[in-house]
């Protein structure tokens, strides 16, 4: 039963009496459903937004840890929507880690991706899309082109063609990809500096999907001359839809030359006695 509200007046007019009338009270009520509901809202949205922002990682081929690389980028990984950065496309167009290793005067790069750099090609929906080449730049200041030699062709075909697999130095790059922020893509021009001592390329499951690598390696003599030593490395690679990039930087230690056994410098004790 609804009971009535007494308000009782002082000015001496006596006692007046006031009902709150029930609109008062269904008004009430609705801006109370309303408060659950945008409470409701608000944390369906929050918990959208953190599913969206989990991002599926398939993780790295077993044959980096195994063969002694060292990862210095990695960018493994796309959310449910397929949203790699700063475009879309899922696993096809993720790329993933870069590796490097150091064996004395020989530089070897890794490049993991899930785009095709095997063939360096990827048929999607009425368009093929291409693998670019890797920017590595030396000791901070030295810029080369690593060529895999594989035809390559820019989103919108102002570009295309096939250069000599090598390292390249005086390079200019063509830039003419969908996502500039993605940039650089491909040599353009440039001046062979040396040769791939190695060049090879795969793929392998990892975490129920295909990824494909690329190894490349170079004598650093012929790159920075010889006895300069090798103390930082930069690297970065695209695609020519640039939906996907990869970056990483790194120090490199120096090599440690090991030292002489006791053995040896007793021999050499005695042929100084000689």
């Amino acid at each position: 039963m609804y009971n009535p509200l007494i308000v009782k007046s002082l000015s001496g007019w006596g006692t007046k009496t006031a009902l709150l009338s029930l609109h008062f009270t269904h008004k009430m009520d609705s801006i109370m459903k309303k408060a659950v509901l945008y409470s409701s809202l608000a944390a369906l949205m929050l918990a959208s937004g953190t599913a969206s922002a989990t991002l599926v990682k398939n993780g790295a081929l077993d044959m980096w840890a195994a063969d002694g690389w060292t990862q210095f980028a990695d960018d493994d990984g796309y959310k449910p929507n397929g949203y790699v950065n700063p475009g879309w496309g899922g696993q096809n167009f993720d790329a993933e880690f870069f590796y490097y290793k150091l064996d004395g005067d020989t530089l070897s790069i890794g490049l993991q991706t899930g785009f095709d750099v095997s063939d360096n090609e990827l048929p999607w929906g009425s368009k093929n899309y291409y693998g670019g080449d890797i920017q590595l730049i030396l000791n901070g200041s030295e810029e080369f082109a690593i060529d895999f030699g594989l035809f390559t062709e820019s989103y919108y075909a102002a570009y295309s063609g096939t250069d000599e697999a090598g390292v390249y130095s005086n390079v200019t790059w063509n830039n003419d990809i969908y996502f500039n922020a993605s940039t650089p893509f491909a040599m353009e021009s440039g001046t062979k500096q040396a040769d791939l001592l190695s060049n090879v390329a795969g793929s392998g499951m990892v975490g129920g999907e295909l990824s494909y690598y690329r190894m490349v390696s170079v004598n650093l003599d012929d790159l920075l001359g010889q006895g300069t030593d090798l103390y930082s490395l930069s690297a970065h690679w695209t695609m020519s839809c640039g939906n996907d990039a990869i970056y990483g930087e790194t120090q490199v230690p120096p090599v440690s030359v090991p030292e002489p056994s006791s053995l040896a410098l007793m021999s050499l004790g005695l042929i100084g006695l000689l």
